[in-house]
């Protein structure tokens, strides 16, 4: 089931964040923190889940897991001079429980 998260989330959320910065600092360590499996993560989140042209969808499993969530958030703001300006939708962070990605991967 996909759903909009809740601040009763966030816990969950932060630990599938955690899950993917372990993947980001692996390949990546002079961008990435290292993650300290600590809701860290939590304020970047909550932005999200609380802003007024902002969301979190989270995906749950059958037992009520959280086991994907993606962060969007909609500006009209415009960074190029050459594009209208109009609300636009943009993903900030998209991540999916490693059990879970074998649904995305194609061959």
């Amino acid at each position: 089931m996909i759903r909009i998260a809740t601040e009763r989330d966030l816990a969950e959320i932060c630990i599938l964040s955690n899950e993917i910065n372990k993947e980001h600092f692996k390949n990546l360590p002079d961008d990435f923190l290292e993650p300290d499996d600590s809701q860290r993560d939590d304020p970047y989140w909550r932005k999200f889940i609380e802003g007024e042209a902002s969301v979190v969808f989270v995906a749950e499993d059958q037992d009520r897991h959280i086991v994907g969530a993606v962060s969007a958030s909609v500006s009209s703001d415009v960074p190029v001079p050459f594009i209208i300006s109009r609300p636009r939708c943009s993903v900030a962070t998209i991540v999916v429980n490693q059990a879970w990605n074998w649904l995305f991967i194609t061959p």
